[in-house]
């Protein structure tokens, strides 16, 4: 009895030895051993940039071990990490954000760097004439930088810009207005067309081509090199992209061709999310057994993406509503039962409208509301003559907060298929109709609209023609007056998308043009942006002449730039996959395959 005791003694005691070794093991590798007043640290960049912290340089996405002097304290925060933004190959940016390290940290992570809104505005232009140029405020010469770095005094500015090189200037701060011209002629000189408003640490490009001065991109300093992206589907037509405001995520929604076991076709809704750098998130889809379920419009909540569409089966036609989570993706859907399908909405603040037909064909409008985040569906009785409101075939909707009331622009055709004018309605609240505008031949069809903080409707629309419509916006006025607010003269033309800048002070909007029909066969793409007070071009930018490059929708993602939907429609006019889904600068440029 004693030598087992004694055996089971030793075998504890072993034990104890072991783990006491193996705790020591870990301890060691956890906390730093102090050699010549100094502690080691691994160094993790994992920033997009590349860094120098403590006279060590570490590259972008790289680590590198580093042995850090010891303070009196234990938490050493005289530290900086130095940031080098390339404005281009030859110009840099360095940015000094402070860090905080311990002497027991094995690792220091280094994240991407703290935009700083107190920075200066630049400008970069790119001469991409065949002249040596200079850039002025029209009285004098400004200095700029060809190499070297732009916040630094110790750099050596340059006043000429010689043919193919790129330079960059920091923006004076009373907004003057800035010239590129040819020598000291300013006979020989291009303006360059500044934002009103610019946005404090923001970088702005510009090309010179020899001829004019071409906007090219605006972004903060720390994305001014991040790279553009795509998302090609070769099974999904994508309807609708979203730049989220809070989450730094972009949305789009579509619907996807699925397979049965039966190997039979049908169609399912479509959600994806994603990072502004392009890296997935999430994807959804909401399907039915022996039903096709598509979508045809979508707005973005806070927290929420809604749809609406039409369920479709052997039997019947019946609106849906979808709600998906904008976290996680979760879809919960609804049936209206009494229309037959849903095809455009509208959000302003908490106020959600669709416009869709009942099971007769006539024109409707939901009212969707929510009550402890649960949504309520009313149908708004609309105060129109049937005879009237059969003639609409498609309608968009918008509701006026200011003063309550409901706009319905409709596009419209009677029973041989003739194509009518457009016309607006403006309802109250309760569906009584209190104004009617007929565009009598002057637009054909209205396809976007978007509303500034005046109640001015922009709209995008095509004209009627003899041979040939023309692509158009149209500002209406909230007593329904309307103007012409922009054109395109080339033949054939129509909008697909328009929207407003964050601070209304531009206006933007694609369409297609020299098409060889109304759904855009054979045509090209457009992205352009305007003054939205004087209407002043401030980018026109042409696309590839390819089936699958049409423009046909696009969000402004408040980073920087847009989000775009590129795809293709048929010959009914049907959005059609292969379609992508692609990140683009502000003036519309993207990355090309």
């Amino acid at each position: 009895m004693k030598r087992i005791t004694f055996a089971c003694s030793i075998y504890i005691f072993s034990l104890v030895l072991l783990t006491a070794c193996a705790t020591a093991k870990n301890s060691a590798y956890q906390k730093n051993t102090y050699i010549d007043n100094c502690f080691e640290t691994l160094i993790k960049n994992n920033s997009s940039f590349d860094i120098e912290i403590d006279g060590t340089k570490v590259s972008a996405k790289s680590s590198l071990a580093h042995k850090f002097p010891l303070h009196n304290s234990a938490l050493y925060d005289g530290w900086e990490v130095l940031y080098k933004i390339p404005f281009t190959n030859n110009i840099f940016f360095y940015l000094r954000n402070k860090i905080a390290i311990t002497d027991n940290q094995s690792e220091l992570l280094i994240g991407k760097p703290i935009e700083n809104q107190s920075f200066d505005n630049y400008l970069i232009l790119k001469n991409n004439s065949k002249i040596s140029v200079q850039i002025s405020n029209g009285i004098s010469l400004l200095p700029c930088f060809l190499n070297g770095q732009v916040n630094s005094k110790n750099s050596n500015p340059e006043y000429y810009i010689s043919s193919g090189n790129i330079a960059a200037l920091k923006v004076p701060s009373d907004n003057t207005k800035l010239f590129v011209q040819e020598g000291n002629k300013m006979s020989s000189s291009w303006k360059i067309p500044l934002s009103k408003k610019n946005r404090a640490g923001f970088v702005y490009t510009y090309t010179f081509d020899g001829e004019k001065v071409v906007f090219e991109d605006a972004r903060s300093i720390v994305k001014v090199n991040e790279p553009l992206w795509n998302k090609d589907y070769s099974d999904t037509a994508l309807l609708k992209a979203f730049g989220s405001k809070n989450e730094n995520t972009i949305f789009c929604i579509g619907n996807k061709i699925e397979e049965d076991k039966n190997k039979n076709n049908f169609w399912s809704a479509y959600f994806g999310c994603f990072e502004n750098t392009g890296t997935k998130k999430w994807e959804s889809n909401f399907s039915e057994k022996n039903a096709d379920n598509k979508i045809y419009d979508g707005v973005l909540l806070e927290n929420k993406i809604i749809c609406v569409g039409q369920s479709m089966n052997e039997k019947s036609e019946t609106g849906i509503v979808l709600f998906a989570d904008s976290k996680n993706g979760h879809i919960e859907p609804f049936k209206i039962p009494e229309v037959s399908g849903l095809f455009s909405i509208s959000s302003f603040e908490s106020n959600v409208l669709a416009a869709g037909f009942d099971s007769a064909g006539s024109l409707t409008v939901l009212k969707i509301s929510f009550e402890n985040d649960r949504p309520i569906f009313s149908l708004v009785p609309l105060e129109l003559p049937i005879a009237e409101s059969n003639l609409v075939n498609h309608a968009l909707c918008l509701y006026d907060t200011e003063c309550e009331k409901i706009i319905l622009l409709c596009n419209r055709q009677n029973e041989n298929g003739e194509v009518l004018s457009s016309i607006l309605y403006q309802f109250s609240y309760d569906g009584k109709l209190t104004l009617k505008e007929d565009f009598e031949k002057s637009i054909k069809s209205v396809s976007c609209m978007v509303q500034n903080k005046n109640g001015e409707i922009f709209v995008g629309a095509e004209t009627f023609g003899t041979e040939n419509t023309s692509a158009v916006v149209i500002k209406v006025l909230p007593n329904g007056n309307w103007t012409y607010f922009y054109r395109n003269e080339n033949p054939s033309s129509f909008i697909t998308s328009v929207c407003l800048s964050e601070n209304e002070d531009f206006i933007v909007l694609s369409g297609v043009q020299n098409a060889s029909d109304s759904y855009g066969h054979n045509g090209k793409s457009f992205f352009a942006g305007m003054d939205s007070n004087s209407a002043e071009k401030l980018w026109f930018t042409e696309y590839e002449k390819k089936q699958d490059m049409l423009l046909t929708n696009f969000s402004l993602v408040p980073e920087y730039g847009f989000a775009g939907i590129f795809c293709y429609t048929d010959e009914s006019g049907v959005i059609k996959s292969p379609s992508a889904l692609k990140r683009m600068t502000l003036n519309g440029s993207v990355l090309k395959k």
